[in-house]
């Protein structure tokens, strides 16, 4: 998004069997998911490595309501760090547009922190790169607006053995590209101010 989201909470919750069935739903796309072109390095910290941009889906259903799938993603270490061994944790983040019809009125508020599908994976200090799996927001709204942003962060252990962050790097989706429908009842739209989201229902 072209402006700051603003930080309002709204919890989102999910049951196993129903996140089952949504991964298995995307697990087809997800697999050739394309790169996202133009996600913006919204803000960075410290010295930390990079990931894959793969796109993020929206899908709408009478019978289960609005998804927003953000798939995992292959995170590369920190090359400051190379052969130590790292941790990398990644977390999305889901905001819906708020403020009624007119677009000045518009603005985006935080609806889920994420933290359910906060994924954390070793990088050994033979390796370079790890996997985090994705995750969906689901039960959202008819008519809902929403963006995700992916916040991504580096450790390793100081003296003490303890896990310090090394760098952090928030991934912002802003961009139509960085977006797919995989249902109808789905569609990717920009608004001027705001920036790129898909429209669910």
């Amino acid at each position: 998004m072209s402006s700051i989201k603003h930080s309002t909470t709204r919890v989102l919750r999910r049951s196993a069997v129903s996140a089952l069935a949504i991964a298995l739903t995307f697990s087809a796309l997800v697999a050739v998911a394309p790169a996202a072109p133009a996600v913006t390095d919204l803000s960075t910290w410290g010295s930390p490595g990079y990931t894959s941009l793969p796109v993020t889906y929206g899908s709408w259903s009478w019978t289960s309501d609005g998804t927003v799938w953000v798939p995992g993603r292959t995170v590369v270490e920190s090359a400051r760090f190379a052969h130590r061994e790292q941790a990398v944790c990644t977390r999305p983040a889901l905001y819906q547009v708020v403020g009624g019809t007119m677009v000045e009125n518009k603005s985006w508020r935080l609806a889920n922190y994420g933290w359910a599908l906060r994924d954390c994976r070793i990088i050994s200090a033979s390796a370079t790169t790890a996997t985090t799996s994705g995750g969906a927001f689901v039960g959202l709204g008819y008519s809902g607006q929403y963006s995700v942003t992916v916040n991504v962060a580096w450790y390793v252990r100081n003296s003490t053995g303890s896990w310090v962050t090394v760098g952090t790097r928030l991934y912002d989706y802003n961009h139509p590209d960085d977006y797919r429908c995989a249902t109808s009842g789905c569609s990717v739209q920009n608004i001027d101010g705001l920036g790129a989201m898909v429209r669910l229902g």
